[in-house]
């Protein structure tokens, strides 16, 4: 892999991070401070305390980034505007397609309680657009060109 590879490589890595990085933020926030812990108190989920929910939440976090990364390139020019906000757009899109309707599964076939759908909506509703934006600024970073 010479430098350029290697350059845009790392790139991509932290543009996928950058995605996910106002998911894992604003987590606390939602699912401690404004909804009183709820999912904890959902029987099905691993506890947080358990040891496997932190190393489990970064390979999946982190596999996350990697997909909506990948879906990005993939769909980046059928997405309406330019700069952040074709960011702000794909992260919108990402919410109606993958987020709305998971929610909506939860609540109807495994009867998560209402308020934790709620948290889950507006958690990544405000978390996705902005990781969205995140990660077009990173892609847009100009990378040095090196001569072979």
């Amino acid at each position: 892999m010479n430098r350029l590879e290697n350059k845009s490589f790392i790139n991509d890595l932290l543009a996928s991070i950058a995605m996910v990085l106002p998911l894992v933020l604003l987590s606390p926030l939602f699912n401690l401070v404004l909804f009183h812990d709820i999912m904890d108190q959902v029987t099905f989920y691993t506890h947080s305390e358990s040891w496997r929910f932190f190393p489990g939440m970064l390979v999946v976090t982190l596999a996350w980034g990697v997909i909506l990364l990948i879906s990005y390139k993939m769909v980046h020019g059928s997405i309406q505007g330019s700069g952040l906000r074709k960011g702000f757009n794909f992260g919108v899109f990402v919410w109606f397609i993958c987020i709305l309707f998971a929610e909506f599964f939860n609540y109807t076939l495994i009867q998560l309680p209402f308020l934790a759908v709620v948290s889950g909506l507006l958690h990544n509703l405000i978390s996705l657009p902005i990781g969205g934006m995140l990660m077009v600024y990173v892609l847009s970073k100009k990378q040095p060109q090196y001569s072979s």
